[in-house]
């Protein structure tokens, strides 16, 4: 594999590269990669290339207007006769909208708790649950 990277308009624009910029390199692509997730996402790759042959990762990617967008991508690596890696295609999609539900809690639970006010739970029956 050569590191040269081909991307669709659609994840240059994921990724916040400018319009008419093209990220053509692996490590322009991984620049964009937020820092506290390069080294999972790399970890991934290296593993697919090694052979897992795919791998599925979400990651966070800071785009060149500073805004940072989750992604979730798919790739497998295509192999020649003798099992040679000839390239990765792949997939990718925004889901910055699709907050995890871990992540829902852990910020309910900082509102809760940085509350000077009582706050209560309660089912649609009236039950204090919380």
């Amino acid at each position: 594999m050569t590191g040269e990277v081909r991307v669709s308009d659609r994840f240059a624009a994921m990724l916040g590269v400018p319009a008419g910029v093209t990220v053509r390199r692996r490590d322009e692509l991984r620049a964009r990669i937020h820092p506290d997730d390069q080294e999972r996402v790399r970890a991934a790759f290296e593993a697919a290339l090694a052979g897992a042959g795919e791998y599925d990762v979400e990651y966070r990617s800071l785009g060149a207007d500073g805004q940072v967008r989750r992604l979730a991508s798919n790739v497998v690596i295509v192999r020649d006769a003798s099992g040679r890696p000839l390239r990765a295609i792949g997939t990718a999609m925004d889901i910055t909208r699709h907050e995890r539900p871990d992540e829902t809690q852990a910020r309910l639970a900082a509102i809760v708790e940085g509350s000077d006010d009582a706050i209560i739970g309660k089912s649609l029956d009236g039950i204090v649950t919380s």
